[in-house]
Order: structure tokens, then sequence, then C-alpha cells
């Protein structure tokens, strides 16, 4: 049997704790507010279920979990604690990432996984009056091979402006960094993955590089897979805004390789119309 790795990205949007620290969303805060010990252990319970799908979607068996997850708008270090007590302790992850958010954002990114942690970098975006949340570099050791992971959350389009200028310094910062390291180390593996909240056509900088939706819209169009063609539904239309992006060394033909993305369109994650 092969060595096989699978990497989930989810945004759990606004997954706050139930402590309140005066940084929530107002109407995360305040005795008026819906939100509680109660709400916060359905919602674990919710994304624990959801990890578990995700497994199962990509081929596991039930009740194993993604060697890695690699989660947006996380509040604490304790969601993340909380979470994996919700999950099954089978192949439970025995590392994990996690940047805090600093000021003016009120979530910071992670990363849980089952493979040993080497070491992580978190890069920070200068982006004037915005506050933008730093790409994550991690390094893993997956079976006898490193592994980098870069987890990103690029700058919304909600707000004032749309935030392309905002991204598009986002992108520059993987970019270098990605040529950094095959500059410095050409035989390691890299994964980037998360949300970048612009679709695979809106890349500047990495357009060139390889992303794991050009594989699943090759197989669409030959009608070898069915399903959403995005991972976000917004005003009627999917859009493709969450990205693996990865090395080329995925797919050279030697060593670890590259073998397809799901997208995980089943009930309870998707409603009667399939959205």
């Amino acid at each position: 049997a092969g060595f096989r790795v699978r990497i989930i990205t989810w945004n759990a949007q606004t997954f706050f704790d139930a402590v309140e620290d005066g940084t929530e969303f107002p109407e995360f805060r305040g005795s008026k507010s819906a939100w509680g010990e109660e709400r916060y252990r359905a919602r674990l319970e919710r994304l624990a279920e959801g990890i578990s799908l995700c497994a199962e979607a990509s081929g596991m068996e039930h009740g194993r979990l993604p060697d890695f997850c690699v989660l947006q708008e996380i509040e604490t270090e304790r969601v993340l604690l909380d979470l994996c007590n919700a999950m099954s302790q089978r192949n439970g992850y025995s590392d994990a990432v996690f940047v805090p958010p600093g000021e003016g954002n009120a979530f910071g990114s992670a990363i849980l996984s089952m493979h040993p942690l080497e070491s992580v970098r978190a890069h920070a975006t200068g982006g004037g009056d915005a506050a933008l949340r730093p790409l994550i570099e991690a390094e893993f050791r997956a079976g006898e091979n490193p592994l980098v992971i870069f987890a990103v959350h690029w700058k919304s389009k909600s707000g004032s402006g749309d935030g392309n200028e905002l991204r598009l310094a986002q992108e520059s910062l993987l970019a270098n960094r990605i040529s950094a390291l095959e500059a410095d180390r050409p035989g390691v593996p890299w994964i980037a993955c998360g949300d970048f909240n612009q679709k695979s056509s809106e890349f500047t900088l990495l357009d060139d590089i390889p992303d794991a939706w050009d594989w699943l819209r090759e197989r669409t169009e030959s009608g070898m897979r069915s399903g959403p063609s995005g991972s976000y539904y917004y005003q009627g239309v999917w859009e493709d805004i969450d990205h693996f992006l990865y090395s080329p060394l995925f797919a050279d033909g030697a060593g670890m390789e590259f073998s397809g993305l799901t997208v995980v369109s089943e009930p309870p994650l998707i409603d009667a119309e399939g959205h």
C-alpha cells in the first residue's frame, strides 16, 4: 500500500470560543447575545463532524481523520484544543500550529497535524491601515519526507474597496516565500492552501503554479466528475476561492505525487438545493 497524505482546508467562519474577551463581534458578546457555551459546543461538534466527512469523502474509512486540517477564522488556541477533544481520538492530531490574531483581527489561522512539526514561521504583510493576516510557513515530516505547508487567508472582497491591491501584496509575499524555499531547498515539496478570497482566474504572480482546481475542472469537463465547481456559493454562483496550489515536485513522476481534489458536498454540509 502506498503512503497517502490527505489535507483539508476549511474556513470555519467566525469561530469564537465561549469566553468573552471583548474583541468578539457584537452579536457574540453581552448578556443579550445568543452565543454561549451550549452553542459553542454544538459548533465544535458540527466542525468535528464535517472534518470526519471530509476524510470519508476522500476515501478514508469511517472514524479516521485527514492528516492535516488547515483552518481559518479560529479565535484562540482554546478552540483547537476543544475541537480535538470533540473529534475521534483514533489517529488523533499530535501537533498544531496557531498564530493568534494580531491587532485589528478577531481570528487567526491554524494547522492540525498527525505528522511531526519541524519548524514554523509567520510572515507579515504590510497593509497600511488594513490589518492583514500573516502567512504561516510550517514544515512537517510526513513519513520520511519533509513537507512545507503555507497556510493562507487573504483579504476578503467585503468592506471598503475590493481589496485587490492588498491581496496582490499577499500574493507577492507567498510568491517570494515559495521562490526562497525552492532556491534554498530545491528538493522540499510544498503546498499552499487556504482561503485566498479570489478565483483561479484572478491570480497575477502565481498563475503558472499548479492548482488543484485545474485537475478537477479537467475531470468535470470530461464527465469523470460532478458536483460544485467551486468552494463558495455566492449570489447564485460557485466561486473557486479556496485553493490548493502545489509544488511542481508533486507532478514530476517521482516521490510523492498530487492525486486529486474533492469538494465535499453532502448533507449536512449542503442544503436541499445542493448549496
